[in-house]
Formats: structure tokens, sequence, C-alpha cells
């Protein structure tokens, strides 16, 4: 066990979002031969948690969610992340945040030797990444520079759901155009057909759609 390869999957908690569920559904559905897999919440938030979700045999590291100053508690991480790496023998890092992604890259460049491949994936366009109507613009811009000419330029893959999405991040910086695929979101045909097929009390049928309307989900090129 101790020579077996490692997947890492980092994001912050395993809450109720779309970020969380698209993990899930990857974590679940895809096969990483040779890999074992691992995971990382170095945020763990507890609400509604999707971590009953798990159907796949999973490591699992959590980070106290403790108030820190913020530098001091990227530090924690970061070291916590070196430990996860050299006892789990983790060659393949996929973050689902923003934030995992910098802890990622700080440290692959930390560990060079370990030629640790970085994939980070975008829940967003890169204009909305960071946006906070209440928050310091100034800080916001801040984490919007970093992510951009820091956290990416050491990423292997960034992966966009959307062409729309693709475009967009291009624009900030064409030196990305060779990181960034498009890949759409995962659906797990096989559950939704499963629970499609279980009967239900309600005498009346309804049709039921949950969802965000934005324009990077909907574009040209985007079926």
């Amino acid at each position: 066990m101790k020579n077996e390869n490692s997947i890492l999957f980092i994001i912050f908690s395993l809450g109720n979002g779309g970020s969380e569920k698209m993990l899930l559904n990857v974590l679940n559905n895809t096969k990483f031969s040779n890999y074992r897999k691992i995971i990382y919440l170095y945020n763990n938030i507890s609400y509604n948690s999707y971590e009953n979700l798990i159907r796949v045999p999973v490591v699992k590291y959590v980070s106290q969610n403790k108030k820190r100053y913020i530098f001091f508690s990227q530090f924690i991480r970061v070291l916590a992340l070196i430990k996860i790496i050299r006892k789990e023998n983790v060659r393949l890092i996929f973050s689902f945040s923003s934030q995992g992604a910098l802890l990622a890259t700080v440290v692959k460049l930390f560990l060079p030797f370990k030629k640790i491949f970085v994939i980070v994936r975008l829940g967003t366009v890169f204009n909305k990444l960071f946006y906070n109507p209440s928050g310091n613009k100034l800080k916001i811009k801040i984490w919007e520079q970093i992510t951009l000419f820091f956290t990416y330029r050491f990423s292997d893959r960034i992966v966009c759901t959307t062409q729309f999405m693709k475009q967009q991040l291009i624009s900030k910086s064409k030196k990305l155009d060779d990181k960034v695929v498009v890949i759409k979101n995962y659906i797990d045909k096989k559950n939704i057909e499963t629970l499609a097929a279980q009967a239900i009390d309600e005498i009346k049928k309804y049709i039921v759609s949950v969802g965000r309307l934005e324009r990077e989900k909907k574009s040209p090129g985007n079926n």
C-alpha cells in the first residue's frame, strides 16, 4: 500500500453546493487504475453534508474550521497538504476550488521532486469567481491576480464547463490557452434513472427544475 499512487481531490467542504456535487460525481463514477482516492477538506463547514453520498473507498482528511488570520491559516493548510502528499504518495491533485488550487500549486513548488500534476476546475466564469457585493474590492482584486498569474500559471490543466467560460478566461491571459480544456458537468444518468423509477406517494404530477440562469451556461458552441 505504501508504494501505491494516490489522486487527491481538494475542496473546502462537502456541503450542499454545485462544486461539491460535481466532485462527488467524479469521485464515485470515474475509474483511476492503480490510484487510491483521497479527499482533503481544508475548511470543513458542517451543514447539510454530502458525505453520506460517497459510494467508493476514500481516505478523508479534514482541517479544523478555526478562525485564524488568513495567511496563517493558509500556511497551516499547506503544511497539512504536504504531510498528506508524502504519506499517501499523491501524484495527481484535482482541485474543485480556487483556494484549493492555490494550496496545490504552492505545495507543487515546495515538492518539485514529486512531479505532481495539478488540475483545477472552474465552477463559474473567472469574473465572478471572487464576486462579493459587500466585500473589500482591493482584497478581491488581489485574489484575482494571485489566481490568474500564480495559481493558473503553475497548474497543469484548467477545466471549464463551457466554451464561454474558456474564452472569458483566455481573454484575461492568452498564455493559458494551451492549459484550458472544456469538459461539461458530469451527469450520473444511471442514478437519475434509478430515482426516476421509484414510486412516489403524491397523486399529482409535478415537473420541477432548479437552477441558476446565467449567460455562461448557454452560449454559442454549447449544446
